[in-house]
């Protein structure tokens, strides 16, 4: 009996020994498939990120390769900010972001000292366009590109225009000073009769020639190529002689009969270069 008791306990004992061990395996299972489970995930999402990564260097590299192919550049600042700049600045750092064909024009538009717009820009024309531009568009390195900057009035130029016209009016009056008194000379020989119709001759004559002085002076303030050249972009028109007008290749160039005053009425507004 006792030893049926002894074998009975032994056999309990056992089988808790044995539930404990397999209980003991399947929760190693159970964190061996969970750490197999967490490393998996940790594999998807280390694939992840490089396939994005892949993704954007991809992007990033063609954008790159197709502006190489295309050579293009960017334009480092708008036309907003160039305005407010000094051209001398401006155009350095035009030259810094690639451009190579780079001029300034002065604009000569400027007639009391002591204005903060002095060598400060008014727009920039590329390849003939005078539109305003934002900053990064992109633009051939070699296009033609004119700052166009305020500045006074040439005193060199403003002499020499001063001296022609003195010169013209010494002439005129040295000419009309010696026909009157070869005029007077001969009339001394003729009668009275004679010296009225001279007179009033002379004066006739003296009337003709101020009339057509009037003429050219008013000849010579007016359009003597008689057309205009519109720029449709910047809403500008120039003489066909202006630096400053559009390009045959700019795509906003017409040419216009009009008036000055039907230009004005249509919205478009003078060149302060070429002030036509």
């Amino acid at each position: 009996m006792i030893n049926l008791i002894k074998k009975m306990k032994e056999k309990k004992q056992k089988e808790k020994q044995e539930r404990i061990a397999r209980e003991g395996e399947r929760r190693k299972a159970r964190e061996e498939a969970e750490r197999i489970r967490k490393e998996k995930r940790k594999t998807i999402i280390f694939v992840l990120i490089g396939v994005i990564a892949v993704i954007i260097l991809s992007i990033i590299c063609g954008v790159g390769y197709h502006n190489a192919i295309e050579g293009k550049i960017q334009i480092p600042m708008s036309s907003e900010e160039c305005q407010k700049s000094f051209y001398t600045d401006v155009e350095g750092r035009l030259k810094e972001a690639g451009f190579t064909n780079i001029s300034s024009e002065p604009m000569n538009d400027l007639t009391l000292r002591g204005l903060n717009k002095e060598n400060t820009v008014d727009h920039i024309s590329i390849n003939g366009d005078d539109s305003p531009f934002s900053t990064g568009e992109y633009y051939d390195p070699d296009y033609k590109v004119v700052i166009y900057y305020h500045s006074f009035l040439e005193i060199e130029k403003t002499t020499e225009r001063a001296t022609e016209t003195t010169t013209q009016l010494v002439t005129e009056t040295t000419t009309e000073t010696i026909t009157k008194s070869t005029t007077q000379t001969t009339t001394k020989k003729k009668s009275s009769s004679g010296n009225s119709s001279s007179s009033s001759i002379q004066q006739s004559n003296s009337k003709q020639k101020h009339e057509s002085n009037s003429k050219k002076t008013i000849n010579n303030n007016s359009n003597s190529e008689g057309t205009y050249i519109l720029n449709t972009n910047s809403k500008k028109f120039h003489r066909p002689s202006c630096k400053r007008g559009p390009t045959d290749t700019s795509g906003n160039k017409q040419e216009s009969n009009l008036s000055r005053e039907e230009l004005i009425a249509q919205g478009y507004d003078p060149c302060g270069y070429c002030k036509p």
